[in-house]
Formats: structure tokens, sequence, C-alpha cells
């Protein structure tokens, strides 16, 4: 009994918390922590329709300062967070934010195509998913080392951005965080990132260069698909790369082709990748072109559903690039044995 009063009452509080919340100077804020004196910057309106679907509205526009403290009821609370959606297609074109803020919500500033400069203070850890996606006019965008999180499209559609400044403590680049930002010509690549999330960087054809840090362990499917006028240095060989992660990229082969030198020989990768650049009407591989070579590249070029291996007796072996034509490799029987492509006398039909 005492345990179901507990979480009636919890919820109880979760349903009023909103009720905690007032205008101040035109802006709406919500109390968060009545001991610690805390609040945030409510949206103003939210309809649940349907049970489906959340709409939020704003009426906020023009130039915004939100205050590090306001007077609320009867204290003082110090504002720590945007709240979601709060400025959800709103006509804000300004907004400046108190070195209190610690973080931007979902959505915060979704869809505020008016905006167009914001700075986000040395106090923000975190920046939630789609918190600027779709704001068009947004054109720099710069942030401190304390930020350590962003969320998946935080940055969609932003098409008039076209400098961002990481935080060196972010690991992780959400899945389409800079997705159809095709103004975007700077970004710094964070000293500690670990992973690309897929297409991360799709449709950003302004990029023209990026470096990557040590750090990096993966680069997920599209991640950088259609920016064709990009080259990347600095990838780890040992980083995990996804078949379509340069997909329409520039240096997609180059890139390719420095990932595998090393293991394989610089020259014989170049013979193979240009084979598979050129969409070759057969593969006049080098004799002795080892299997797993082809298997790899084939993967990260072709993707898995375009290559595929299988074993025959007496230990030998075909490649083919379409699972429903088995033992052919664009038109012409491979074999090999001993994991190696065999002499042309050697060939014969399976």
């Amino acid at each position: 009994m005492k345990r179901t009063l507990s979480i009636l009452s919890l919820l109880f509080m979760a349903l009023s918390s909103k009720a905690q919340a007032t205008y101040v100077d035109g802006i709406r804020y919500n109390i968060i922590d009545t001991v610690a004196k805390t609040c945030e910057v409510l949206y103003e309106t939210f309809v649940e329709n349907n049970g489906t679907r959340n709409i939020y509205s704003s009426s906020y526009r023009g130039d915004v300062v939100i205050p590090e403290k306001v007077e609320i009821f009867d204290g003082t609370y110090t504002v720590v967070a945007i709240s979601e959606q709060a400025f959800r297609n709103s006509e804000v074109t300004h907004v400046k934010l108190p070195n209190t803020i610690k973080t931007i919500g979902l959505g915060a500033f979704y869809g505020a195509a008016r905006l167009c400069e914001i700075n986000i203070p040395a106090s923000v850890k975190e920046i939630g998913p789609s918190a600027f996606e779709g704001c068009r006019y947004l054109g720099t965008v710069v942030m401190s080392d304390n930020v350590s999180k962003i969320g998946s499209c935080a940055f969609f559609g932003c098409v008039c951005l076209k400098s961002v400044k990481l935080s060196n403590k972010i690991k992780t680049l959400e899945e389409r965080t800079f997705t159809n930002c095709n103004s975007l010509e700077s970004v710094n690549m964070p000293t500690s990132l670990n992973k690309i999330g897929d297409v991360a960087f799709g449709g950003c054809d302004k990029l023209t260069s990026l470096t990557m840090p040590a750090t990096l362990k993966t680069i997920g499917e599209n991640a950088f698909y259609k920016c064709k006028n990009l080259e990347i240095k600095g990838i780890p060989a040992t980083a995990k790369i996804a078949p379509t992660a340069f997909d329409l990229c520039k240096h997609k082969y180059n890139i390719v082709q420095n990932k595998y030198s090393a293991k394989y020989g610089a020259a014989l990768v170049a013979k193979v990748v240009g084979l598979f650049k050129n969409n070759a009407p057969f593969m006049d591989c080098p004799i002795g072109t080892p299997l797993l070579l082809l298997q790899e590249l084939g993967r990260v070029m072709q993707g898995d559903n375009n290559i595929f291996l299988t074993q025959r007796p007496y230990n030998e072996y075909v490649i083919g690039n379409n699972r429903y034509k088995h033992y052919n490799f664009n038109g012409v029987r491979m074999i090999f044995k001993n994991g190696r492509l065999t002499d042309k006398s050697d060939w014969r039909n399976i």
C-alpha cells in the first residue's frame, strides 16, 4: 500500500510540475527544484493530439535575452535549462543564453527558421536531439569544451550553417547531426572522437578537408554521403568503416586505398581499387591477389549485398558481385587456391 501511494505521489508531482510555470518579462519559466532554486525556460503551449503526436507552439519572436536569475512567485531562481521544444517554430532571430544554462533540450529551437545567431555559453554540457534542426538561417555555432554530448539531428537542415567549433569532449557524433548542412565549410573533429554516426555529414558538399583524430573507431553508414569535394586525412587503420560511409564522395577511393595499402601493398591495392572505381568489365587482378583483399574492398566499396564468397571443394574459392549470380564477378569467373588468385591457365568452368 505504501509503495502504491509513493508511485501515485511521484506521478502527481510529475503531472503538476508544469503548474509551477509563470511568465517573467514575456518568457515562460518552470520551477525545476524548489530547494536548489532552479528553473527552466518552458514552451508556451502544449497539446496532446490523440495521444500520438505532441504539438507545441510559441509566440517568442525577435531578440530574446534570458537572464541568469528570475523572480518566480516568492523566490529567486537560477535558469539552468532550455526545456524541450521551448522555442519550437518560433520567430526569434537572436537568443542570448546566460552562463548558468547546462542543457539545451530536445527540439529546443526546432524549426526556428529566423534564428541567425546564438552563443552557446561555457556552462552548457548537453545539446539535445534536434535542438537546432531546421534553423535554416543559423550561420555559425561555437561551443566550449564543456559540451560532452550532442543529440542526433541536432543541426539537421541548417542550410546556412558555415562554421562549427565542436567541443573536444565529444566522443560521438550521433546520426544525422549535420545532415544537409550544405553550406558547411569548416568543422573541427574533436580530439576525443570515437564514432561518427550514420549520415552525420550527409549532403555537406561544401566541406573540403577534415582531419580525423587517432581515437576514431567507427564511421557509420553514409556518414559522408555526397560530400563530393571532401578530402579526409588521418583515418586510423584500425577504424571500422561502413561500406557506404563515403558513397558519392570524391575522395572515397583515396581513403580506401590509404587504409589498405599498408597491409597489402600500395601498388596492388591501387590496381584493384582502380578496377572497382572504373567499374571494370572484368576483374583482371594481378596473379596472387589475396582473396581477403578482394573481400574487404568489395564490402567497403560495393557493400555487403553486392559481394560474396563461396568455398568450393579442394580449397577453391569464387567471388561474385551479385548474390543471385553465383560464382560470377563482373562476368569473369575467378579461381582462388590457398587464398590467392591463381594463374589464368587454371581458370575453368565450375
